[in-house]
């Protein structure tokens, strides 16, 4: 006797319900209490390079893994240990011979999984070796489980005392260095976080050298501010520059900017310039009589007058103004041609001029450009739109 087709319905119907029932539940599920969430990843040299050739801190919020219970994590600071930082952050030292050797030891200090994931700052110390450098930038580009929008930047202090310092401000770490790039365009000098995928892609593709960031601990010790400019030779650091060349430094190797503010002399007189946009064209523009090409850099800017210096800026008589513009052009090219001197001193393509070059001229390959760089001509030309702004006598 066969089945009815309403029974089978029926059956059918229970089965898919109790298969519901039963196959429901977060069988992946990630139990965020037993995780530590990395926010900050620090790299600097072994002072004593003793077997060990890297030094790596990690900066995690309070969390069950990360240590977030009373009377936990506590650690001598330099020696390996972990440690509350005063702002509630769970900070872990530790030394290896790569970067995966000192996360394999941070594991036992850590009551749970180190998790990646939420990686948001890469710190990289002053005087970390180039072969160093390039290994923990693959091993972090690499690992699946590294946002590669990680932001990077430089410090010459020591790593380990900058993830544990207590802002006055009462922010956290990441909140403080978000802070200072968003109110750079406001200030003197300007501060970009480049992104790890683009520091390697640079590096790799040997499209130019790179620019960081450079951070220091404020003059009181309690906070953070932008120094200038950690300077590359590929993965060597080469130099380092103050916030205005920093400033013009950007423009030309991200080939535009988005402003910041800078002291121009004039007539005896000091007047503040804030620099609302920058646009910047890098071309070849010939050949010499050697046959060594010719650069031409272009920048178009958009700036307001913020003090007049004791002078009276009409608003109907240009003239002063026209006078100020001129001053101004030819006071950020002088400053360009100084910042080239010093970055070929430095074998530094900080501008990435060789990324202008190559399409152009792809029979030369980079290591020719640097032979040549010391003795590259590069001509700068300055255009800006210079207005008033504010009550200027």
């Amino acid at each position: 006797m066969g089945w009815s087709r309403t029974f089978v319905t029926f059956c059918a119907a229970v089965f898919c319900v109790a298969l519901m029932f039963f196959a429901s539940g977060c069988w992946d599920s990630i139990n965020i209490e037993s995780r530590g969430f990395v926010v900050a990843l620090g790299l600097e040299p072994v002072k004593d390079r003793d077997d060990k050739d890297i030094s790596v801190t990690i900066m995690m919020p309070p969390t069950r893994a990360a240590g977030g219970r009373a009377g936990g994590g506590q650690g001598e600071e330099g020696q390996g240990g972990a440690e509350w930082g005063p702002q509630k952050a769970f900070v872990v030292e530790e030394k290896g011979l790569f970067l995966e050797d000192a996360v394999e030891e941070m594991r036992s200090k850590v009551g749970g999984i180190i998790d990646f994931s939420a990686l948001e700052f890469l710190v990289i110390g002053n005087g970390l070796g180039p072969d160093d450098l390039w290994r923990s930038l693959n091993t972090v580009l690499f690992f699946r489980h590294i946002p590669l929008a990680s932001l990077v930047l430089a410090t010459e202090e020591d790593v380990g005392k900058l993830m544990r310092l207590s802002p006055a401000s009462g922010k956290t770490f990441s909140e403080v260095l978000s802070g200072l790039q968003a109110q750079s365009r406001q200030g003197l000098g300007n501060v970009y976080f480049p992104m790890t995928w683009k520091v390697m892609s640079i590096i790799r593709n040997e499209a130019g050298d790179i620019v960081l960031p450079l951070m220091g601990l404020t003059e009181k010790g309690d906070g953070l501010e932008a120094i200038g400019t950690a300077v590359y030779d590929g993965a060597r650091r080469a130099g380092r520059l103050g916030p205005t060349d920093s400033m013009l430094l950007y423009g030309i190797a991200w080939r535009k900017h988005l402003g910041g503010t800078y002291i121009m002399r004039h007539a005896g007189r000091e007047f503040s310039v804030r620099i609302i946009s920058m646009k910047t064209k890098v071309s070849v523009t010939g050949t010499n009589v050697g046959g060594m090409p010719r650069i031409g850099v272009k920048l178009s800017v958009a700036a307001r007058l913020l003090d007049s210096g004791g002078y009276r800026v009409s608003i109907a008589d240009r003239s002063q103004l026209n006078e100020l513009k001129a001053a101004a052009e030819r006071d950020l090219e002088n400053r360009l041609r100084e910042i080239l001197v010093k970055l070929k001193e430095w074998n530094s393509d900080a501008m990435r001029l060789y990324h202008a070059l190559r399409p152009k001229m792809p029979s030369i390959s980079y290591d020719e450009f640097k032979r040549m760089y010391p003795e590259l001509e590069v001509d700068f030309e300055v255009s800006m739109d210079l207005r008033r702004a504010g009550l200027l006598r």
